[in-house]
């Protein structure tokens, strides 16, 4: 008798268990199908960049005014006219070089012990270095790092991007 006793138990606790199964299951997939919440929809990033770049320049109001435009247009046309001015009257820049290539600079270091002294990190590759602090036509000489200097062929990771310089005393 016992041992119909603890089998019904046995029989009943699962089908407990079963129930409480599909309730748990039936429960889950409501939620699954119920839709997201709703979110707030944000502007394309474009768009979201042009509204930032607006913005910092339309503080502190929300918008630039087109009296504000006009405003601008005015002050920018009378600014040009003193600098067209202003350039007859300079003096020319005379080109020193290099005159084999132009080139981008992607580091520049100056001797803290001796401000004459730069070092400066080219992007095709390769260190250069004034004694004069940049001044006069000799004024730079390459620094040969031991390093091939790259092509456009070659990978990026060889130019110069970083000149390390011993902390001033």
């Amino acid at each position: 008798m016992k041992s119909r006793q603890v089998s019904f138990i046995s029989a009943a606790f699962r089908f407990a268990v079963l129930i409480v199964g599909f309730q748990i299951a039936a429960h889950l997939s409501q939620e699954a199908k119920a839709p997201p919440p709703p979110r707030k929809k944000l502007p394309p990033g474009a768009m979201h960049a042009l509204n930032f770049f607006a913005a910092a320049r339309a503080y502190p109001d929300n918008i630039i005014s087109g009296g504000g435009f006009y405003r601008a247009h005015e002050f920018s046309q009378a600014t040009l006219q003193k600098q067209s001015l202003q350039r007859n009257n300079a003096t020319e820049w005379k080109l020193l070089g290099p005159k084999n290539v132009g080139g981008r600079t992607n580091a520049i270091a100056i001797n803290p012990q001796n401000p004459s002294t730069i070092y400066v990190g080219a992007a095709s590759g390769g260190l250069w270095r004034s004694f004069t602090a940049g001044v006069g036509v000799e004024a730079w000489e390459y620094v040969d790092t031991g390093f091939p200097v790259p092509t456009k062929f070659i990978s990026a990771r060889a130019k110069s991007t970083a000149i390390k310089m011993p902390p001033a005393a």
